[in-house]
């Protein structure tokens, strides 16, 4: 089986005020595809907000660049968290995950880019 492994850059999907979204496709890099996994690249700008949203899957989070970031979680189906909110602070260097069903919203209090991998 002959895999294609060069890099692959990620494609813009959304850009607002606030920043933008990006992930790889299926189409252009199969092996993500076999592999049955998906990932993004979140950019937050400073005071950037991303609205409360669902997990469809579940995935890490990588902060690749930041100072002072926050995820609010709701966690509906935690034994010992259901339907609270989990706020942690971010920075560079922090992983953390995000449950299929968590609900999530993201921001950035810092004065340069949050930039975040979910995979």
């Amino acid at each position: 089986m002959n895999m294609e492994l060069s890099p692959k850059f990620a494609k813009q999907n959304f850009e607002g005020e606030a920043g933008s979204y990006h992930s790889w496709s299926t189409t252009e890099f199969p092996l993500v595809a076999q592999s049955k996994v998906a990932a993004g690249l979140l950019v937050l700008k400073p005071a950037g907000f991303v609205l409360p949203h669902s997990a469809d899957s579940s995935k890490l989070g990588f902060v690749l660049q930041g100072e002072q970031g926050s995820v609010g979680l709701v966690l509906p189906n935690s034994k010992t968290h259901s339907n609270q909110e989990i706020v942690v602070g971010l920075q560079a260097g922090d992983v953390f995950p995000v449950p299929l069903g968590s609900f999530s919203w993201w921001y950035n209090h810092g004065e340069s880019d949050l930039i975040i991998l979910l995979a």
